[in-house]
């Protein structure tokens, strides 16, 4: 008995590594600037829950001039409904890479990915939570981005695909 907790241990620890979370920062790479993209309005659904009878999908809306809504819908089995979780959102180019900088509403962190987008879908990587160094300004952060975003691993191995719903 002893030894199946152990074996399950271990793997829900590996699962951890492997799936990761996305990198935390106490500040958002860059101070919103970038205006709304209307690519970016709408409802999305990663592509891997198409066939789901209740996937989690997200609608996006414009909060401001520079900073996106993004609502996430995820369905609740034992309650049989959607709950939503409520983030603001807004965009930093560097060097021609789109990042989002998001952030839960009443709490303090900003999770950070990378977006590609192609006309009709886009994909999101988090950026590693493997990254030791703090920041305390945005200069200071650009420029550690700048220095490893092209480097494999920067970003965690969970790339998802999302499509408009």
């Amino acid at each position: 008995m002893k030894s199946k907790i152990l074996s399950y241990l271990f793997i829900a620890s590996v699962i951890t590594v492997l799936y990761g979370c996305p990198y935390q920062s106490d500040i958002a790479l860059d101070s919103p600037k970038e205006e709304v993209a209307g690519k970016m309005l709408g409802q999305w659904i990663e592509s891997s829950q198409v066939e789901s009878e209740n996937p989690t999908y997200y609608v996006v809306t414009k909060f401001d001039n520079f900073r996106y809504k993004i609502v996430e819908h995820s369905y609740s089995s034992s309650d049989s409904a959607y709950s939503e979780k409520n983030f603001i959102g807004h965009t930093t180019t560097i060097s021609s890479t789109l990042f989002l900088n998001m952030q839960e509403l009443g709490k303090d962190k900003y999770d950070i990915y990378k977006l590609d987008f192609s006309d009709t879908e886009f994909s999101m990587f988090e950026v590693t939570d493997n990254i030791d160094e703090t920041f305390t300004t945005s200069k200071a952060f650009i420029k550690f981005v700048k220095k490893n975003m092209k480097n494999s691993y920067f970003y965690n191995n969970n790339e998802k695909k999302y499509i408009r719903k």
